[in-house]
């Protein structure tokens, strides 16, 4: 038989001890020989240590091993009826963590390395030390114990994946529930922080939720997503933040700025962009406040930044508040029509206005402009405002 020096010699009991599995039990040994003296000499030696089982031919072996499930099958190859392959065979298609030892004569070893093959887990040489049988069924025990610990642990394991991905996407669930609760909150107090801003001059109520929704449109059409349109949106509503260090008089004159009101009002994208940076939040709405009055061919301020040097938020906002102005009425003059706005807008394309976003606005149907135009004054985001110390001097945007 194969050499076993170096063999376990463990517990001759099966043991389960973790948590979970069957309790500790007496392992259960099926024999099967067509000898009886060799049948009745491995029962008298096993069944002191386990449930043994004797079968004196291979259809009645598998007749038993159809009923209980046993740890062990002892079997002889070489047997008259049905052979020890065939009980091999089927005991591996209906018990597969079920150890199987063949026991062969000494002239059949080539059977025995077949039977190897087809999944028994050993063999025996007759004639056979009978410490040795002892020795060959504690490893295949304790091979099989190993196995089944294995497997329930792996059971344990993928159930507990399963929990945890259960709970995983309920807890990503709740926290995207949270999270679009929070943003929702955050965006009104944004807006709200526009309408303080522009409290200070009933003139430009609405202003800013307006400008924002133009602004959010043509970012969308430009195929800005993501963090990049939430740039766009957060940037538009708080464009004029800095107007908060501009005086309250110069903020309500009704007439035109002089040149040292001009110069105030003009540092009020840096002072936003700062007020910004200090606060910590909103970094990437910081390009709309600081250069949303750049113009395209850098006659703008308060840099003079000309073509892609202005960040595309920027550019997209400067369109969008050309819309709102010309939209709304002025004491110098009535609202214009959505006509009129396309043919300005496309007519001051490659100067004050980037070509790109241009192209963008004139690719949106003219209907859907005045579908945002009357969404703002349905929910209350008045449609008209006046001249306020924002518009320059001179010149037709702000």
């Amino acid at each position: 038989m194969h050499n076993s020096a170096n063999r376990p010699t463990g517990s001759l009991s099966s043991s389960r001890p973790h948590p979970g599995m069957p309790a500790a039990e007496r392992a259960r040994v099926l024999i099967v020989d067509d000898e009886t003296g060799v049948r009745n000499l491995l029962y008298d030696v096993l069944s002191l240590t386990y449930d043994c089982d004797r079968a004196a031919n291979g259809s009645e072996a598998i007749q038993l091993a159809a009923q209980k499930e046993y740890d062990v099958v002892l079997c002889d190859i070489m047997m008259p009826d049905v052979s020890g392959i065939e009980v091999l065979k089927f005991v591996r298609e209906h018990a597969a963590n079920t150890i199987v030892i063949m026991v062969t004569a000494v002239q059949d070893t080539r059977r025995a390395i077949e039977a190897i093959r087809l999944g028994a887990f050993d063999y025996m040489l007759k004639p056979f030390d009978i410490e040795e049988v002892e020795l060959v069924v504690v490893r295949g025990i304790e091979f099989k114990r190993m196995t089944e610990e294995n497997d329930y642990y792996q059971s344990r394991l993928e159930a507990l994946v399963v929990e945890r991905t259960a709970q995983l996407q309920r807890d990503n669930e709740q926290l995207e529930a949270d999270l679009l609760e929070l943003s929702l909150a955050h965006r009104a107090a944004l807006a709200t922080l526009a309408g303080v801003l522009e409290s200070r001059d009933v003139a430009v109520e609405g202003h800013s939720e307006r400008v924002t929704a133009y602004s959010v449109r043509l970012a969308k059409e430009l195929g800005l997503e993501g963090g990049e349109l939430t740039a766009v949106e957060t940037g538009s509503l708080l464009h004029d933040i800095g107007m908060i260090n501009v005086h309250d008089d110069t903020v309500r004159k009704a007439g035109s700025l002089d040149d040292a009101e001009w110069e105030q009002v003009q540092t009020h994208p840096l002072i936003g962009g700062e007020l910004l940076r200090r606060i910590g939040f909103h970094r990437d709405a910081i390009p709309v406040v600081e250069q949303h009055h750049e113009r395209w061919d850098g006659t703008g301020y308060p840099r003079g930044l000309v073509g892609e040097d202005i960040h595309l938020s920027a550019r997209i906002f400067a369109v969008a508040d050309c819309v709102d102005a010309m939209l709304s009425e002025r004491t110098y003059r009535d609202r214009r029509s959505l006509t009129d706005v396309v043919d300005e807008v496309r007519r001051c394309s490659g100067s004050h206005f980037d070509p790109r976003v241009v192209a963008a606005f004139l690719a949106i149907p003219i209907e859907e402009w005045v579908h945002l135009a009357a969404e703002d004054s349905a929910h209350g985001v008045p449609a008209t405002r006046v001249t306020g110390p924002l518009v320059p001097p001179k010149g037709v945007f702000r």
